[in-house]
């Protein structure tokens, strides 16, 4: 962060008497955020210390519009201190009548902490009070104060391995996607995959490679071709050789690379088989993934003149779509409306091949 002397800015919170004049302030501002150090000063309470730290922050979004967030830390001794998160959607808010002093106060994210604290339990402090955020819908303030828990606990490097870290960052970037809002979807998704490289899980590595996937969807949604091409592309040179090459990951990375291309190119049907060939290695092949992988090429080969081989793959389908309707693993079976609607489609492509709508079923074993 670069420092703001902010002399003037000070001058203003003393003057406001806000703090008293013994009071120490030094300002830190990044694009959207400001950390507002506070010391020698002591509250009466902790209500007068949120009041306080409101008033402040009001002042300094006043002063920096491109606020967001204000981050109040109070020093009370040289190992404790408590951070406040004033954000500047709750001072508008409260200005427009639409929340009351009792709910601006206590909706204030307060995370109090000991320099002795382990860096696991520093990370872990602000990042519950991340999730809270984020369950709330308050994305913004969410992805905030997950960085914060990187920012402040940058010894703890396994933070960006844990489970939940990736499901709250793909968590995240939903939340910004469903706005599209796909700059900072993708941001996130970045933010979280570099960091996990830095851990040593780099794009080989199965949740890494989830995360790519997700990545993938955003630059997909945001119609960036030239960034999905190079982030698909990263992964799956990645994964050659690697136990991930194994996965359906691996093979969804594949066909989403191949959408990509230019249909029913020599690149494409490259990439769909290869797909295709790790759907089907996998047990419980039956799975309805599988149809969507035989389609694929199937539509594919029929754009050129592999129509027999498109055939074959249609007629395939359909046996999947059989051994999904009756499978015994609810996971993977599919409804009879599903399976009537994948039917009658494949039928719709074999006539389409010239081989007419009631062509043979081979293989087809459904039971109802």
């Amino acid at each position: 962060m670069a420092v703001d002397s902010g002399e003037a800015l000070k001058a203003q919170i003393l003057k406001d008497k806000i703090f008293t004049p013994s009071t120490m302030l030094t300002v830190q501002l990044t694009s959207n955020q400001a950390v507002l150090r506070v010391g020698n000063y002591q509250p009466a309470t902790e209500e007068v210390m949120r009041i306080d730290s409101v008033l402040a922050a009001k002042r300094v979004i006043d002063a920096y519009p491109q606020i967001a967030c204000v981050v109040v830390r109070f020093a009370w001794t040289p190992d404790k201190y408590t951070d406040l998160f004033v954000t500047s959607k709750q001072i508008v808010s409260f200005g427009a009548g639409t929340m009351d002093k009792a709910g601006l106060l206590a909706g204030l994210t307060c995370v109090k902490l000991s320099t002795g604290d382990s860096p696991q339990f520093i990370f872990s402090r602000y990042f519950v009070e991340g999730e809270s955020a984020l369950a709330r819908g308050e994305t913004g303030k969410a992805e905030l104060l997950f960085n914060t828990a990187f920012q402040e606990a940058p010894a703890y490097t396994q933070g960006a391995l844990e489970s939940k870290v990736a499901t709250d960052y793909l968590d995240l970037a939903h939340g910004y996607s469903q706005r599209e809002d796909y700059d900072n979807a993708a941001r996130v998704l970045r933010k979280i995959i570099d960091l996990r490289e830095a851990a040593g899980q780099g794009p080989s590595n199965v949740e890494t490679a989830k995360l790519s996937l997700a990545l993938a969807d955003v630059y997909i949604s945001a119609r960036r071709h030239t960034e999905l091409e190079e982030s698909l592309g990263k992964l799956i040179n990645a994964g050659k050789g690697t136990s991930l090459a194994t996965t359906t990951t691996y093979a969804l990375a594949l066909e989403k690379l191949a959408g990509s291309l230019q249909s029913g190119s020599p690149k494409e049907q490259e990439l769909l088989r290869e797909a295709l060939k790790i759907r089907e290695a996998i047990p419980g092949a039956e799975d309805f993934a599988l149809v969507s992988s035989l389609e694929k090429l199937a539509d594919s080969l029929s754009r050129t003149s592999k129509a027999t081989e498109a055939a074959d793959l249609y007629k395939r389908a359909i046996a999947a779509l059989d051994k999904a309707m009756v499978s015994k693993d609810s996971s993977r079976r599919i409804s009879f409306g599903v399976y009537t609607t994948s039917v009658n489609r494949m039928h719709q492509k074999l006539s389409a091949l010239g081989l007419g709508p009631n062509a043979k079923r081979e293989s087809s074993s459904a039971h109802w």
